[in-house]
């Protein structure tokens, strides 16, 4: 890890009076409580970015007001970054679900945290991998706000012109500017992680690198995409411009990096692998510092709803073994049980020249397996 990322961390340390954002922890109010709260909104008031700024807190509100343009891909940005860890996750007793399950709370009217909202505040490979990828979601999001015009403060990467191209290539278009949108979901998205390195510094430190981690991801598969010029498409001039890979892609690498997540301790004011004391911590990997509950068994205090309910997997490969999400993994030795109904399904297909294909509708048995 660069020596710049940790004068950063300390000087974050530091200077610790900077305004609090949408999931603070001693305002009481979860980021996905928030973003509950917009979806509940209707559709007109969801994009409405200052009816979005008063369900804010009030320290993050400036901010908010200040880029009224960029606050829907912000929260845009959060939501898809919960349906993708969703998607990663769909066949582990884990699947990044509750961020929409409000717990009870004594706190004062308009505050309160869902079962997201206590997974992310814990140390487990599971909220680092949730820090990562909403943060590169945001940034992913307000990237794309850029590009497109939405803001009057960023808009095409220039900096691209900078950078010689071979041959008959030459810079044009629109090159989508990560580098504002990386900088504004740090900002958007850390202050709380910072403020936790006063009462935790192991935890907040840990937070912290998994946020950077996920923007690096993005900033890091940031592809080249060129169009052809030419007489008759021959191709004698290549105009090229920088784009954002896809959301899965990012969700993928990610994914892959939390099956390798390292557990890590604070030393010397470094990260550094617990369990191999020799080996430093890079930007790339994601990191903990707790163990994972038992996500089998439903405990909202570490973010988990347990698998009683889930769909699962009856069907065997054809090797005899049990594919993802089967119900011998998922149910966790409980048992499932099972329901026959009847579906729809297109049969008999045609293609008819040119070009449309038609079907007809036929009943078939359909069997749906849950967990006990």
């Amino acid at each position: 890890m660069s020596s710049k990322f940790w004068i950063d961390f300390i000087f974050i340390a530091i200077m610790m009076k900077t305004f609090e954002v949408i999931y603070s922890v001693e305002s009481g109010k979860g980021i996905f409580y928030t973003i509950a709260n917009i979806d509940s909104l209707d559709e007109m008031n969801r994009n409405n970015s200052n009816i979005i700024c008063q369900k804010l807190i009030r320290h993050q509100q400036p901010l908010c007001k200040s880029h009224t343009e960029l606050i829907p891909s912000v929260v845009r940005g959060l939501r898809l970054a919960v349906q993708e860890c969703q998607h990663q996750f769909s066949n582990n007793h884990w699947n990044c679900s509750g961020y929409n399950i409000t717990l009870p709370s004594n706190k004062k009217k308009g505050r309160g945290k869902t079962i997201l909202d206590n997974l992310i505040m814990k140390g487990t490979a599971e909220s680092g991998y949730l820090n990562a990828i909403i943060s590169a979601g945001v940034a992913y999001q307000v990237t794309l706000a850029c590009s497109r015009g939405q803001h009057r403060y960023c808009g095409c990467d220039k900096t691209v012109y900078d950078m010689p191209l071979e041959g008959n290539y030459k810079w044009s278009g629109c090159s989508e500017n990560i580098h504002f949108g990386a900088a504004f979901s740090k900002r958007f998205l850390d202050t709380p992680h910072k403020k936790r390195l006063r009462k935790n510094p192991t935890l907040g430190l840990v937070s912290l690198h998994n946020s950077h981690s996920g923007r690096k991801v993005v900033v890091d598969n940031m592809g080249v995409k060129c169009k052809c010029h030419g007489v008759s498409g021959s191709c004698e001039v290549k105009t090229c411009y920088r784009a954002l890979p896809s959301l899965r892609i990012i969700g993928d690498i990610l994914k892959k990096r939390f099956t390798a997540s390292i557990f890590v301790e604070l030393k010397d004011l470094k990260l550094i692998s617990k369990e191999n004391v020799k080996k430093n911590v890079l930007e790339d990997e994601l990191t903990y510092v707790e163990r994972s509950p038992n996500f089998c068994v439903r405990n909202p205090r570490y973010g988990s709803l347990g698998t009683s309910g889930r769909l699962c997997n009856i069907t065997k490969n054809e090797d005899g073994k049990y594919s993802e999400g089967s119900c011998d993994n998922l149910c966790c030795g409980r048992g499932y049980r099972k329901t026959e109904y009847m579906k729809e399904e297109n049969c008999h297909c045609q293609f008819i020249w040119c070009c449309n294909v038609t079907c007809e509708t036929c009943m078939v048995k359909a069997v749906e397996a849950i967990c006990n």
